[in-house]
């Protein structure tokens, strides 16, 4: 899934071959994983994936495909992660999928927070007070 190497020898469709040299992968400082593709529960004009209620253009990922991407990330050095979609509160197994990614490294979730209820909330102070690396939420405030 995570690259080890780029290698910018041609682009499919190009007129003229680009070549170019080989650059070399060295290690992977953070992994940003698009969790709910680009499923969301809002649909903001200035959406960088035109994420929305109804996109599905890109589509939600499987547990078992995140924990991949995860468990790869950790091997190539990755030392945070980053889950963003959509909005990552959509996944059916968002829960899950943070425990698994603080068993492993520090962790931020970019969300609208408009699907954070009491009961999340306190799952997530859960989380801040004690997991053994640090849970960050990063809130848009910018809406439709």
């Amino acid at each position: 899934m995570i690259q080890s190497k780029v290698v910018p020898e041609r682009i499919p469709g190009a007129a003229v071959p680009v070549e170019g040299p080989q650059v070399r992968f060295r290690s992977l400082d953070t992994v940003w994983i698009q969790i709910t593709g680009t499923l969301c529960n809002i649909a903001c004009r200035h959406c960088f994936v035109s994420a929305g209620p109804k996109s599905d253009s890109l589509p939600v990922m499987t547990r078992a495909q995140v924990e991949s991407a995860l468990e790869e990330a950790v091997a190539l050095g990755a030392r945070d992660a980053y889950f963003t979609g959509g909005e990552p509160f959509l996944h059916p197994e968002i829960r899950e999928l943070v425990e698994f990614a603080l068993q492993r490294m520090p962790l931020t979730v970019l969300t609208n927070a408009l699907l954070i209820d009491e009961a999340l909330a306190r799952w997530i102070g859960d989380r801040f007070a004690s997991s053994r690396y640090s849970f960050d939420i990063r809130v848009s405030l910018d809406g439709t």
